[in-house]
């Protein structure tokens, strides 16, 4: 720890959350001070004179009748190197170089540290800012205190669940933390947090102090009451952003006219940001801590709280912010990470509570263009929702959102509702005309045609798409066309087909720029190259397909491709890096959402705990695959879930079981026409009967599963040739 940071965290400077600034002027080690260490408290101190007063005082140096801040200076450099410590500097900033400069050029021998919110400006200042208290110290605070103030606490697991989360919505400070662990003596921690919104309320000292610290209230009110009107206006508007902002967006959302001599809004937020009340999370990107914006929005919103406050302040300013991100295009929305992704969220709420159709509709597709990516896809779905129930939406707005809508219910895994919402963007959007919005919706309802085995109509759509698109001369949609019509010969065992459209979509991703296209094809490429059994080919597209995943922030390809690389490890019998692989896919299927992809790495994760001989494990992920599949109402999937399902039934003797997990497979399996798992399947079966004594029926199953292991080439390599040598292995050997 710096030495500096050390020193304070020793006296307690900061400690209550009130400091966010630490100045240091000709800094050195904290043990080389033979002239002492003096501390000067100006929590008092409202001017010039105020700063000499409390100086003096911690100084100990009486006051004759010369000029004070000479004295002062004697004073302080006939102490030589000592160490000269000044709390809560900010209210008397403006009073830093007459007294504090004035000093350092006197007692050049002196070192002196400084407590502020804002920086002082002064010659030679090196400031360091305190950030809030990391999560572990902030826990550890919390139970420190709570501990004191209701000797024996002992928090049960709801209420030791529940500290994390609640120091995280105190952002870390110590006094807010303080102020909270002191209630838990009428109040435990599960249920402080549930009454975070009154937090203003919450946090006080019940212990009968009156200074500025006894509320948190009272540390923001301080700080407030030192800005300037331009400033207080600057921080109550920032109240709007969700998420944090950027210098061009705050450029966009703050109105300072009302001010004679107004700052410009960057030179208002460069103000907030010395008087550390913003901060800068990284490069260009700013926010403010949970506990300031809820207070500056309080200010927004009240009227009288400075000149223009209230509601109508709010509904400006929140315009102003909606007019901005609602103007964002899907590579804007997507940026850095999907970094604007909550205010798009916040502008599509606010929007279609004040029924502005326009605004809703393209906030929602910025919002989704960062919700399909990352998640969660239920606030998709709501948001969705929300848009579709505006009184009297036109029909070309209504398509735009029941396409996001179907988008998002598809990744949800609820294919049913996701038809209904495509259907009706197709009809829609045919009606007003909206070719590009049409050919998206035909698209996906052929995916979903190819998901529940309807391949016909599935290849009716895919063409369909391709010849709007190719109209458009869209090379993304067109794309988007060739990867399905991928995914629709990958299903039928036609692998130089499958390959020849995922290369035609890939070469067309790359030429439209589009690199979340890209990842998706690569991706699928992997996938194919596996079921050849060309195991080199599939892991060098899995890993491009996560390196751009993980450059754009697309958590859903992410997850999707862990899974596939899982797979292949467990295929390949590396059953460590596989589950390493499935626990961070499973970890990102929940993260967004996905309950179809939560389903696959299950299933996979029970495949691996199988080959580790952790039958209960397995169990237990099989059975969770095939609750979601069957809630779903994948059929392909339950089916696939029911093959290992079984096998794994027969391996442990329960041949009922098993028998009834293979036949309940092998119809869903034929009825959506998945030739490759199908063969797995019957490679399980005969595995199955050959264990159980019927020789016949494992000899029948396992004739099927060669013939349509050549059908499909698949290699040697592959999962399927590989469940194939197996069981030609174990009925050669006959036992």
């Amino acid at each position: 720890m710096d030495a500096c940071a050390r020193l304070v965290s020793v006296l307690g400077l900061g400690g209550t959350g009130k400091t966010r600034l630490v100045t240091r002027f000709g800094w050195s080690s904290l043990t080389n001070f033979p002239g002492g260490v003096w501390f000067c408290d100006l929590s008092e101190a409202r001017s010039a004179d105020g700063i000499i007063y409390a100086v003096a005082q911690g100084l100990d140096i009486p006051l004759g009748k010369d000029d004070p801040v000479v004295q002062i200076g004697r004073a302080i450099a006939g102490r030589g190197k000592c160490l000269v410590i000044c709390d809560n500097f900010e209210q008397v900033a403006r009073h830093a170089e007459e007294t504090l400069g004035r000093w350092l050029s006197r007692a050049s021998d002196a070192r002196f540290l400084v407590t502020t919110r804002e920086v002082l400006g002064l010659p030679g200042e090196e400031i360091i800012a305190l950030a809030p208290l990391p999560p572990s110290d902030a826990a550890a605070l919390f139970l420190r205190r709570a501990e004191a103030a209701k000797p024996g606490f002992q928090p049960s697991a709801e209420d030791q669940s529940a500290i994390d989360p609640l120091v995280k919505l105190l952002d870390g400070l110590p006094l807010a933390i303080e102020l909270a662990a002191a209630r838990v003596r009428v109040i435990p921690p599960r249920m402080l947090l549930l009454r975070m919104s009154e937090r203003f309320k919450l946090l006080s000292s019940a212990g009968g102090r009156l200074d500025r610290q006894a509320t948190l209230r009272a540390v923001f009110d301080w700080s407030w009451d030192l800005l300037s009107l331009p400033e207080k206006a600057a921080l109550a508007q920032l109240s709007v952003f969700e998420g944090g902002f950027t210098l061009e967006s705050v450029e966009a959302v703050l109105d300072l006219s009302a001010y004679e001599n107004a700052p410009w809004p960057m030179d208002a937020l460069q103000s907030l940001i010395h008087k550390s009340l913003v901060r800068e999370v990284r490069d260009a990107r700013f926010d403010l801590l949970v506990s300031v914006h809820e207070y500056a929005a309080e200010h927004l919103g009240t009227e009288g709280r400075y000149v223009g406050s209230g509601p109508a302040a709010v509904r400006a300013a929140e315009v102003r912010h909606g007019d901005y991100f609602a103007g964002l295009d899907e590579k804007a929305a997507i940026a850095d990470a999907c970094a604007e992704l909550d205010n798009l969220v916040v502008t599509c709420r606010r929007a279609a509570a004040r029924d502005d159709v326009d605004m809703a509709v393209r906030s929602l597709e910025g919002a989704w263009a960062g919700l399909s990516l990352r998640g969660p896809f239920q606030v998709g779905i709501e948001l969705a929702t929300l848009v579709r129930a505006i009184h009297e939406i036109p029909t070309t707005a209504a398509a735009r959102v029941d396409y996001v809508a179907g988008r998002a219910f598809g990744y949800s895994g609820k294919s049913h509702e996701a038809r209904i919402r495509f259907e009706a963007s197709q009809a829609k959007a045919h009606e007003g005309g909206d070719r590009a919005c049409e050919c998206r919706a035909v698209l996906s309802l052929g995916f979903l045609h190819l998901q529940e085995g309807s391949l016909e109509s599935a290849r009716g759509c895919v063409e369909m798409a391709l010849s709007i698109a190719r109209e458009l001369n869209d090379r993304s949609i067109e794309s988007g066309a060739y990867n399905v019509l991928g995914n629709l010969e990958s299903v039928l065992g036609r692998r130089e087909q499958a390959l020849a459209s995922y290369d035609t979509a890939l070469a067309l991703a790359r030429e439209a720029g589009d690199r979340q296209r890209e990842g998706n094809v690569l991706s699928n490429l992997g996938n194919e190259y596996a079921q050849m059994g060309i195991m080199d080919k599939a892991l060098s597209h899995d890993e491009a397909a996560l390196a751009v995943a993980r450059e754009i922030g697309n958590r859903r390809l992410e997850g999707n491709t862990l899974s596939n690389l899982g797979l292949l490890h467990q295929v390949q019998g590396r059953f460590g890096e596989a589950l390493d692989e499935l626990e961070a896919a499973l970890a990102a299927a929940r993260g967004t959402g996905n309950a179809y992809l939560e389903s696959l790495v299950l299933c996979n994760l029970g495949m691996t705990c199988e080959s580790l001989a952790r039958f209960g494990e397995a169990r237990d992920h099989f059975d969770a695959a095939l609750a979601i599949a069957r809630a779903l109402g994948d059929r392909r999937s339950e089916g696939q879930f029911l093959s290992y399902f079984g096998l794994l039934h027969a391996r442990q003797a329960n041949f009922d079981e098993a028998r009834r997990c293979l036949d309940s497979s092998e119809a869903l399996l034929r009825a959506v026409a998945d030739r490759t798992m199908l063969g797995i399947l019957l490679c399980g079966r005969a595995e199955t009967e050959h264990l159980g004594g019927a020789p016949d029926q494992a000899k029948s199953a396992f004739a099927e599963a060669n013939a349509i292991t050549a059908e499909v080439g698949a290699g040697p390599d592959s999962e399927l040739g590989l469940a194939l040598a197996r069981v030609r292995n174990l009925l050669s050997r006959g036992d």
